[in-house]
């Protein structure tokens, strides 16, 4: 007999979506541990359990290895700051290289002007597709300064993916935040 409030290893799976044998690798890691045993030895988890699971996978969401989040789920929480910085800083430089190798293939797919390129969009494309939906230059420049006061890193993105320069995109940037 099951106590109320406590979960089997097959209704925690369930209600986080994540397999048994996901679960059980947590356990074999040392990540989670029932808080308890049924009277037939099947593991029992509490809401405290559940809770750590929640963290566990919402940490793993942000792409922290295992071994990281063992070590946050340890931490004061001064360190799992640190620890979440560290890994902000990482996506940076991982978005940074993409960003790099993103230019270096729009760079090659001019030069050799293959019809790959043709489809993917362009500083042009993307101020056609302003005018067109009836935007003159007044109102180009309010919506940049709309995304660059909400959104300035998403709006930085959406330039490098145009294939523009570092430069250029700083350039477009400091123009939007002109009055």
């Amino acid at each position: 007999m099951k106590t109320p409030g406590l979960l089997t290893i097959g209704q925690l799976a369930k209600k986080f979506s994540i397999s048994r044998t996901g679960l059980l690798y947590y356990h074999e890691l040392g990540l989670l541990t029932a808080s308890s045993r049924s009277a037939a030895n099947y593991r029992l988890y509490n809401a405290r359990d559940m809770e750590k699971l929640s963290r566990i996978m919402l940490y793993r969401s942000a792409g922290i290895s295992l071994e990281e989040i063992k070590g946050l789920l340890a931490a004061p929480e001064d360190l799992m700051v640190a620890g979440f910085e560290k890994r902000l800083r990482q996506i940076s430089e991982e978005m940074a290289d993409l960003r790099g190798q993103q230019q270096v293939l729009a760079r090659l797919l001019r030069q050799n002007n293959q019809q790959g390129f043709s489809s993917a969009m362009t500083k042009e494309k993307w101020s056609q597709m302003l005018t067109d939906a009836g935007l003159d230059e007044k109102g180009k420049h309010k919506w940049h300064r709309q995304y660059e006061q909400q959104a300035p890193e998403s709006h930085r993105e959406l330039l490098l993916s145009f294939g523009l320069s570092e430069q250029e995109v700083a350039d477009i940037r400091r123009w939007s935040r002109e009055e």
